[in-house]
Formats: structure tokens, C-alpha cells, sequence
């Protein structure tokens, strides 16, 4: 399954639309395996008191990811969970074929 979150701020802190072009067909034909999850992207100061405002925002975009994956799927530890920036997302690799694998 694929949990995207997504924001209308991004981490700098400006105003920004959400837009999955030029992917949405493409993300159609695989709506049953991703949730999106959309996100106002504040930064939680109660859980991040010394963080800088965009490394904040970051790490509390994280934890509302978490939390969703908590409240809706019975995880084990026999679960992967692999976080990743949509620039670094995973390719066909062979190095990423082999890490699910393991």
C-alpha cells in the first residue's frame, strides 16, 4: 500500500496547490492500492520545540503519516515501512528490487 501526504504549504512555509500532474491518470488505475492523505502542514512546536520551522514541519508531515498508519492497518513487525521525499522515490532498480526482497 502506498500512503501519500500531501500539503497545501510547502516546507519553506509558502502557499502552494496540490496537484498530482501530469500523473493522474496513471495514479487512477492504482486508487485501491494508495491513500492520500492531505495535510496542512503545520508545525507541531509542542512536539518540536527546538526545531528549525521547516525541519519541524517536515518531521510533523512524518508523524501524521505514522499516526495514519497506525489507526488503519494492524502493523507488525513483520511490516516495511519506507518514507522517502517524492524526489527520492523508489525506481526498478536492482538495489531496490533486492531491499523488498529482504
Amino acid at each position: 500500500k502506498f500512503i501519500i501526504v500531501v500539503s497545501n504549504i510547502t516546507y519553506s512555509g509558502l502557499p502552494k496547490g496540490i496537484s498530482f500532474e501530469p500523473f493522474e491518470e496513471n495514479i487512477k488505475l492504482y486508487k485501491d492500492k494508495i491513500d492520500i492523505i492531505y495535510y496542512d502542514n503545520a508545525c507541531n512546536k509542542k512536539e518540536y520545540p527546538s526545531f528549525d520551522p521547516i525541519w519541524c514541519r517536515e518531521a510533523s508531515q512524518r508523524d501524521v503519516a505514522i499516526k495514519y498508519l497506525e489507526e488503519h492497518y494492524n502493523l507488525t513487525e513483520n511490516d516495511l515501512l519506507i518514507s522517502v521525499d517524492i524526489d527520492e522515490i523508489l525506481n526498478n532498480s536492482k538495489s531496490t528490487s533486492r531491499l523488498l526482497l529482504y
